[in-house]
């Protein structure tokens, strides 16, 4: 039979693979059959074909002495070592030999695909070849080195400080060769972010000189890496350097502007922008104790020098022939626009014209620049521009249009008539799409300019029938209600809206009941009983609404309305006597300044902070402006709101309000496996929530101690029978420990109402370790809070049904318990909503001194709750829980206490 050796290597992809050929030439002793094999398993995997099967006919080769061999070989290991990682180690001492080689191709490859193993048990064996590569002869080498101490660091953080080769690492800084001080820089930026010592970014400020000089010599990414080695400087609010350095460094990034590689020149753009946003901030500060007119000018001088150079680079990549990149540049461009370079840009306006092919995110985008760039001096040539989009074929961009116009209205008044009249002209196309958007923007004219363009409101009056949108309805209803007087029989025409008012989207129904309001206590004496009888009726359908927050609304309304029309009219009808405009998008002071500090960066694209794009604490850098801010947002968008602590008596020791907020996950761990039961197995817990969705919170570590173990595999995680049928809805993944890791291994899972149930309260969890075995313990209780469901009203006939089904409480506060302090606040129907508790009747029965009060809650678990409260003079003196789960009933009896109690805050 012919060896693969035997055929040329065109046939490579031709011919069919034939494992037992393949097999027969690699454990030949024939260097041309192997060879041959070797490009043939290789030559698969690059079509995406499984060549895992061969790893133990692969690996021994890597001890030939045949160096195309040993290459290919080390480039299969590199891709198939995950699958057999036990075995790949086996080949470590060969690996260990080759970093001595005498060729540095031999030397970088044996050392990238040690590092390229990541598994614990290689670090041993990594540690001294790289200390050594670190300061090998060759550049390859080192370049290699540089990675290679980023990626042990994943692993093994620990190791890297211990042995000192985060000292070696940014000694090469000032490497000679550009390459591996570009290497060197990529790999510390990335080890910033991985919460490595600052010393590592003093060290790049230190050598900001060096890194520019080896700038000029470098070449494509390492050119971008060295440039973003030198923002490091410029990353802080205030300078690192002092003033005569930091322009020098800037002099000396200003050529990069015009390099080839977009990625340069972003980072040379991030360079000159972070250092105006500096010198900006030194000027004005109180410590010069100088003007703010003389520094206002200085910021000014420094804008003229380096602004138009600025601007010419963000234009010059918008002729790129890759729209991602331009959309990237356009997002970048509206940071710029608040840093005092709008001047500059504004001599570029024809850049930000639509064109017919640009891609529609890239249209929406040039329209939100034209329309930030608009002012008195280029007003009209923009407004036509608009109106030119607003007839496109494309209906998202003459949505845009058309909207644009009218905050073009609301920011411009000189322009604000001809906007006006452009949006009349394309009303008369009678295109739905165009009349409904035509409709919000002209509301949008008129809360800006009250009283000044009501002629405009017969012409929306005609297109009534026409509208479809929810939006555009509501806007028109709020038109009809502000300027009544200016319509005939806009009774009627309203009339014919109530007529489907219970079927209409909510924000219909909150326009309606506002604007009959309104004709009610802007009507004369003649229309007092008509206007009073259109009131009643809308809001006895309103008051009988089963969206929530109308019903809230009239019954606000009417209160107000019954007990004093002169407040009512002060307060209802103020609000339409003008708004002020807002500039739509924009960005709270601190996170700009953020954004633009980091431009070029998925932030400054998605003009949002890095740790709420990525949910990784390691983003947050203890360092930036908008982290305790920030922080919570970040938690609230991403991670389920952590859960509040519970005390010995199973109801929260926390304010319950929790639930709608994001906190800090780790504050809500608790140990659950301390490291003695565990023989060094720590596994801490906390209760989440998303959406409906229950969720454990699971944190698994190892713990240095005599006799513990320092290596583990979590592989079972499970809960025991309880009485809320809470279970896993999902597997615990099997989970990798170390002892030394610098982080514990966080896993997420998903509960579920899956299990049978038990009269026990506490949650026993079993959790079943490799090498250490089985071990039981207690979960921290679950906040009731998170085990109810989010309260949607309730039918207030089935309540009594079922209530009376039920015909005694469950559990009743206790008698001994001394009466509990409350507060007409703590039982109002949004406090309570947003508790999870229903409220369905609040009222003082039969005219007593009394105040009862009747809620209903439902669990995850589907087990409904009523509840009957009675308070006097603000102390509740009765609390009675009904469910025909019993044993829940305390645990929400105690919770619905700690909701009244007037002594929590929140």
């Amino acid at each position: 039979m012919p060896g693969i050796g035997q055929f040329g290597a065109s046939t490579l992809f031709s011919r069919a693979f034939d494992s037992t050929i393949v097999r027969e030439d690699l454990l030949s002793q024939n260097e041309t059959r192997q060879l041959a094999a070797l490009q043939q398993v290789l030559a698969f995997m690059t079509i995406g074909r499984d060549m895992s099967g061969h790893f133990s006919d692969v690996a021994p080769l890597c001890s030939s002495t045949n160096l195309a061999i040993k290459r290919l070989v080390y480039l299969y290991l590199m891709h198939n070592s995950h699958t057999q990682p036990q075995k790949a180690v086996l080949q470590a001492g060969t690996f260990v030999k080759d970093t001595l080689h005498n060729s540095p191709l031999i030397r970088g490859a044996a050392l990238r695909t040690m590092i390229s193993l990541l598994v614990p048990a290689m670090v041993d064996f990594v540690t001294a070849p790289l200390q050594r590569c670190l300061e090998d002869s060759d550049p390859y080498v080192r370049r290699i080195a540089a990675f290679g101490t980023l990626k042990l660091f994943y692993v093994a953080p620990n190791v890297c400080e211990e042995t000192g080769l985060l000292e070696k690492l940014k000694k090469l800084l000032q490497d000679e060769n550009a390459c591996v001080a570009a290497s060197a820089v990529a790999a510390i930026l990335e080890l910033l972010q991985r919460n490595a010592p600052v010393a590592l970014e003093e060290a790049i400020v230190e050598n900001v000189p060096r890194l520019l000089e080896a700038a000029s010599d470098a070449t494509g990414w390492y050119k971008h890496y060295l440039i973003e080695g030198v923002a490091v400087a410029f990353k802080k609010n205030v300078f690192v350097l002092d003033l005569e350095k930091a322009t020098r460094t800037v002099d000396g990034v200003v050529p990069f502007l015009a390099s080839f590689n977009v990625a340069t020149v972003m980072s040379a753009i991030k360079v000159v922008t972070s250092f105006l946003l500096q010198a900006s901030a030194l000027f004005t500060s109180s410590d010069l104790g100088g003007d703010l007119g003389n520094a206002e000018e200085q910021a000014s001088q420094l804008r003229s020098r380096y602004g138009p150079q600025l601007v010419s680079a963000c234009v010059s990549l918008l002729y790129g022939p890759c729209f991602e990149v331009r959309y990237a540049v356009f997002r970048n461009i509206r940071l710029l626009l608040k840093t005092g370079l709008k001047s500059f840009l504004k001599r570029h306006l024809s850049v930000f014209f639509v064109k017919y092919d640009d891609p529609i995110y890239v249209k929406l985008e040039k329209s939100e620049l034209l329309l930030e760039l608009a002012d008195t001096e280029v007003g009209e040539i923009v407004l036509s521009e608009f109106a030119a989009y607003a007839t496109d074929a494309d209906e998202e961009l003459v949505r845009k249009a058309v909207r644009s116009i009218g905050f073009l209205a609301a920011k411009l008044e000189p322009l604000a008539k001809q906007c006006v009249e452009r949006l009349l002209g394309l009303m008369d196309t009678g295109i739905s799409h165009v009349v409904q958007e035509a409709a919000v923007v002209v509301q949008t004219v008129l809360r800006r300019y009250p009283n000044r363009f009501v002629h405009v409101v017969k012409k929306l009056c005609e297109f009534l029938d026409d509208l479809k949108g929810a939006e555009a309805k509501a806007a028109v209803v709020w038109v009809l209600g502000d300027y009544a007087e200016r319509v005939e029989n806009v009774g009627d025409i309203l009339e014919m809206s109530l007529e489907t008012f219970p079927t209409q989207p909510e924000i219909v129904q909150f326009a309606l009941l506002t604007a009959v309001v309104k004709i009610y206590l802007r009507g004369d004496a003649e229309e007092l009983q008509r206007n009073t009888n259109f009131l009643q009726r809308v809001l006895s359908m309103a008051t009988h609404s089963p969206l929530p927050d109308v019903r809230d609304r009239a019954f606000m309304y009417w209160r107000l309305v019954s007990s004093d029309s002169e407040a009512a009219k002060k307060l209802v009808l103020t609000f339409a006597k003008g708004t002020t405009f807002a500039v739509e998008n924009a960005l709270e002071e601190h996170r700009l300044h953020s954004f633009l500090l980091g431009i070029g960066s998925l932030a400054s694209v998605l003009h949002r902070p890095l740790h709420l794009i990525y949910d990784n604490d390691a983003l947050l850098n203890e360092n930036d402006e908008d982290e305790e801010n920030a922080g919570d947002e970040a938690r609230g968008h991403f991670l389920p709101p952590a859960a509040p602590a519970e005390d010995t008596a199973g109801t929260t020791s926390d304010n319950l309000v929790r639930r709608g907020q994001g906190a800090r996950d780790t504050e809500a761990m608790q140990v659950a496996l301390s490291a003695d039961e565990g023989s060094g197995l720590e596994v801490r817990m906390g209760w989440a929530q998303l959406g409906n969705k229950l969720l454990l919170n699971c944190r698994f570590s190892l713990v240095a101690g005599e006799g513990y173990t320092r290596h583990a595999v979590i592989l079972a995680l499970q809960i025991n029978r309880n009485i809320y049928a809470l279970g896993l809805a999902q597997e615990c993944p099997v989970v990798e420990l170390e002892l030394g890791q610098k982080e514990p291994d966080a896993v997420q899972l998903t509960t579920g109402t899956n299990n049978e149930k038990s009269p026990v309260r506490d949650l026993l969890v079993a959790v079943n370790a490799d090498p250490i075995g089985t071990r039981y313990f207690i979960a921290p209780p679950v906040p009731p809070a998170l085990l109810l469901l989010p309260a949607a009203g309730v039918d207030t006939a089935l309540f009594a049904e079922q209530f009376r089904r039920l015909q005694a409480p469950s559990w009743t506060m206790p008698t001994a318990l001394t009466p509990l302090r409350t507060d007409p606040t703590r039982y109002t129907s949004n406090v309570l909503r947003l508790h999870g508790l229903n409220p369905v009747y609040t009222g003082k029965p039969h005219g007593s001194e009394l105040v009862l009060l009747l809620l209903s809650a439902e669990t995850i678990a589907a087990q409904k709750l009523f509840m009957e409260v009675t308070i006097q003079d603000n102390n509740v003196m009765y609390l009675g829980v009904r469910c025909k789960d019993a044993q829940i009933s305390p645990v929400f009896g105690a919770y619905t206490l700690r909701v009244l109690s007037a002594e929590e805050t929140y």
